[in-house]
């Protein structure tokens, strides 16, 4: 090899190199930006211009700035919605699958009145395509504070005059009961898979975007953390509990787990589970011992005659598993109803 070649291997070596720590750091910095403590910094609220017309609009716009993201005014494609970007590393950003639609009763109630809500959301969820939307109804407590202040008879007309003659106006709302529009915003979570919230203050408007933009934040890392997790499982799940016998790949300790499966069954100490593990060394034999029985009341008194031991030495006893707790262990591993009770008692 000559000269030349050697130290263009070499600089090859070393952009080799170069490019693997740019990767790491690369990588570093997307695994900082994940997490909770820093991701709201790369999150940007982005809030249609109509909304800055609306009476909240001070307060969620100063909720949003007390929290660690941003927030930007630009019209969106549907009138008061709410979005959300994610900042990445360099000139790249993404745009998160979340929508967050603000309608004020004055435009939900005449909708519900003439049943048209449900397909103004589909219309939304056309123009946001595969993404979830959410909705907010803003201040219905005011419809119903308008209702009592015109005082609005059941029948939905306005109060008339002496004269007969009917006092509305343009401004006038239709009249809707309570009930009429809980099942319709049920109707639309059913039908167009749309959530709803009621929301009666500025300040609890502004905490929920909050709450919402540090949820959508924090979902990279937790679903991360998660596939970490599942990634790391074994077939048998590793219990946190003290009481959970572990098992090695070699199938050590599944005699106990067995003896301690035993256990949870009334008047099941743990001389009556090793009795029956030395019988029957695992569920399946137990099972299959059950199979080779020619009828229902072999099956229940399969287990009643077995020995159990108490103690050891000359004070050493004796006793049987006895009929009560042999039909309970054949009713839990045989019974079809998954209902069926594993005895009469009260």
């Amino acid at each position: 090899m000559t000269k030349e070649q050697r130290l263009e291997e070499k600089l090859k070596k070393q952009k080799e190199k170069e490019l693997i720590r740019a990767e790491k750091r690369a990588a570093k910095e997307l695994q900082n930006q994940m997490k909770p403590n820093n991701c709201m910094k790369f999150m940007t609220v982005i809030l249609d211009s109509a909304l800055i017309s609306c009476p909240f609009s001070g307060t969620l716009m100063a909720a949003i700035q007390n929290s660690e993201a941003k927030y930007q005014i630009c019209a969106q494609p549907v009138p008061l919605t709410v979005s959300w970007r994610r900042e990445a590393s360099g000139p790249n950003a993404k745009e998160e699958n979340d929508v967050l639609l603000i309608w004020q009763w004055e435009f939900v109630i005449p909708a519900i009145k003439n049943h048209t809500l449900i397909s103004k959301i589909q219309e939304v969820q056309a123009k946001h395509f595969g993404k979830s939307l959410f909705l907010i109804i803003y201040g219905l407590n005011g419809y119903f504070s308008y209702l009592k202040s015109n005082r609005r008879n059941l029948s939905g007309n306005p109060p008339k005059s002496k004269k007969g003659k009917s006092s509305s106006d343009n401004n006038e709302f239709p009249y809707v009961t309570k009930q009429v529009i809980e099942e319709e915003l049920i109707e639309l979570q059913i039908t167009a898979n749309c959530t709803h919230r009621l929301i009666e203050c500025p300040e609890d408007l502004g905490s929920l975007v909050v709450q919402i933009t540090k949820a959508i934040a924090e979902t990279p890392f937790k679903l991360d953390k998660q596939k970490r997790v599942q990634e790391n499982l074994e077939w048998f799940a590793v219990g946190d509990s003290r009481d959970c016998v572990a098992i090695d790949k070699a199938g050590n300790g599944l005699l106990r787990l067995w003896q301690q499966q035993l256990c949870q069954f009334n008047l099941a100490g743990h001389d009556v589970a090793q009795a029956i593990a030395a019988v029957y060394p695992g569920p399946l034999s137990l099972v299959r011992a059950y199979d080779n029985c020619n009828s229902q009341k072999e099956c229940e008194d399969l287990l009643r005659d077995i020995q159990v031991r108490r103690s050891q030495g000359p004070l050493a006893s004796s006793r049987r598993i006895g009929p009560e707790l042999s039909k309970k262990i054949y009713t839990f591993f045989c019974s079809a109803d998954g209902d069926a009770p594993l005895s009469q008692e009260q």
